[in-house]
């Protein structure tokens, strides 16, 4: 099972807070949706935590 969110959403703390907490304890992926005029893009918590690492 997963969900899908839209990243903007993250600029407000608490929602992402309720998100996370509520997929984990229920055993569900979180995917993030960017889109832009370009094409869609989704990505896993996973992926987003090795991009992090990358960029340092």
């Amino acid at each position: 099972m997963m969900t899908i969110i839209n990243p903007r959403i993250l600029d407000n703390k608490f929602l992402e807070g309720n998100i996370k907490s509520y997929a984990k304890e229920n055993g569900i992926e979180v995917l993030y949706l960017y889109w832009d005029k370009t094409g869609v893009d989704i990505w896993s918590q996973s992926f987003i935590n090795e991009v992090e690492k990358t960029s340092r």
